[in-house]
């Protein structure tokens, strides 16, 4: 190094001049700021990649577990898709296969998180029928998670008739909970409901509708 300071020159208007004195002295100062500079990028660098790598640990241990060999009960959102938990995210992404009552439906709330979990239907109509099938999955080892379009399975929704299958075979049951549409409603409310009985939708006919109401009032 002192031998390249002691013959650094440049080149201006086609002479050669030695640099010497303050020039040296500036050429000097401008190497151990460059050094100085480029070890303070360095530590940037790797005080980013260290904080990275915390947060990325950090983030693996909230994250959910999923135990093969068992079914998952998750609550969807009811309207808004982003009504929904992040542990529930975490299920849907990383169970082997999703049950769900309208493939279509799920499969919107699956894209619009950035999910590609395999899905197959399993709605009120053919919930016995799967309820065999999906036992088969879980004596296989392989992890399912088991949605309707809105809601909690097996509230005013397809689901008890699997659980109470997946229950009797001895598998276990993990619900998550998620989005309401009874306590989002009884929150607005204002009114102080405790106790209230829950009894599901109301028939859709007008004239079954008001017999149904007379027998809850009586």
């Amino acid at each position: 190094v002192g031998f390249f300071f002691f013959f650094f020159f440049r080149y201006r208007r086609g002479r050669l001049r030695f640099l010497a004195g303050d020039g040296l002295l500036r050429v000097w100062r401008g190497c151990v700021c460059f050094v100085i500079r480029r070890q303070c990028r360095v530590e940037r660098k790797q005080n980013r990649e260290n904080e990275r790598a915390n947060n990325d640990r950090e983030s693996h241990l909230f994250e959910a577990e999923v135990k093969s060999s068992t079914l998952y009960v998750v609550a969807t959102p009811i309207g808004n898709l982003r009504d929904i938990t992040l542990r529930a995210l975490d299920i849907l992404a990383k169970a082997d296969c999703i049950a769900a009552e309208d493939t279509r439906t799920t499969g919107i709330l699956l894209k619009h998180h950035g999910i590609a979990t395999k899905l197959f239907s399993l709605h009120r109509h053919n919930e016995r029928e799967r309820a065999q099938q999906l036992i088969a999955r879980l004596a296989a080892g392989e992890s399912v998670a088991l949605v309707s379009d809105a809601g909690t399975p097996g509230i005013s929704d397809p689901g008890a008739v699997v659980v109470n299958e997946v229950r009797r075979a001895g598998y276990t049951i993990v619900p998550i909970p998620g989005a309401s549409a009874l306590t989002s409603a009884l929150s607005a409310s204002g009114m102080e409901v405790l106790p209230f009985c829950f009894h599901g939708f109301l028939p859709t006919k007008s004239s079954a509708r008001k017999t149904y109401l007379e027998q809850l009032q009586a």
